[in-house]
């Protein structure tokens, strides 16, 4: 079992905008860590899925970064969210690669965190006994499921189906039709899935969700999937075409699953 660490590998950290799911458009500290454990043929983050030597740090919120050296400590990622507090944050978002695959950092970091701002984890959902651990000073989990027709693998239906029933048992509740204000600090735990679609998603894969979701306990009408219709990379898959977004949302409504699109924003506005 990984044990408690102080320093980890970190890609980068600024200040933007949430550019996808359920918070869109609220203001964050991301902290991007390196490494994945699944290699996605959609990526656009390939550039965090190995550790890298240095950590792209903003100088000033939305401006130019600077490197520093990896691994990082708490006390450095903390001197660096301390500089952005007077922007009046959402909350801070732990992304990647893959956060839980740092799970013993973040049972060093997440505490002293967690009573600055809300937490908002970016994850897989690959790794429930890592959520588990960790979970206690998570406010909001965007969990991805990741589909067979847009990653080019199998989905990992076991790992979700466990991820979602951990959820389940540590009292998150999915945003279903309420507000996506849930999950800031003193309110409910919270969580929501993404799936990103492409022309090649079909039926069955839609079904699988409902599938799974089922399979893990959670009332149908509380998980709230947004869609995201995949960004062109070279060799990935092509986005859906309107006809066949509608086909999934009905699919999805069949099931007794709220859903919505809504594509990557902060590409739209050019900003990372």
């Amino acid at each position: 079992m990984d044990v408690m660490r102080t320093e980890a590998w970190v890609n980068e950290m600024f200040t933007s905008l949430q550019g996808e799911g359920a918070y869109v458009g609220l203001p964050q500290f991301f902290i991007r860590f390196c490494e994945c454990n699944l290699r996605c043929g959609y990526c656009d983050t390939k550039y965090a899925l190995e550790k890298t030597s240095t950590c792209r740090v903003e100088m000033e919120p939305g401006g130019p970064s600077y490197a520093r050296p990896n691994p990082l400590s708490v006390d450095e990622i903390m001197a660096e969210l301390g500089d952005k507090l007077h922007l009046n944050l959402h909350s801070v978002s732990l992304t990647g690669g893959e956060p839980l695959l740092h799970v013993g950092f973040l049972e060093s970091l997440l505490p002293i965190l967690h009573e600055v701002l809300p937490v908002y984890l970016d994850t897989n959902g690959t790794l429930a006994a890592e959520l588990e651990r960790v979970a206690s000073w998570i406010d909001v989990v965007a969990m991805d499921v990741k589909l067979h027709s847009v990653t080019g693998v199998p989905m990992p239906s076991a790992k979700h189906e466990a991820f979602l029933r951990s959820l389940n048992a540590l009292g998150f509740k999915g945003l279903g039709g309420q507000s996506s204000e849930h999950g800031a600090r003193g309110q409910l735990k919270s969580f929501f899935v993404k799936i990103v679609v492409g022309e090649g998603t079909d039926d069955g894969e839609i079904d699988a969700v409902a599938t799974l979701a089922g399979s893990a306990g959670v009332p149908l009408d509380e998980v709230l999937v947004i869609l995201q219709p995949v960004a062109r990379v070279e060799g990935g898959p092509n986005p859906p075409s309107l006809e066949r977004l509608l086909r999934i949302l009905g699919r999805l409504g069949q099931h007794g699953l709220p859903a919505r699109v809504i594509p990557q924003t902060h590409k739209v506005l050019r900003v990372r």
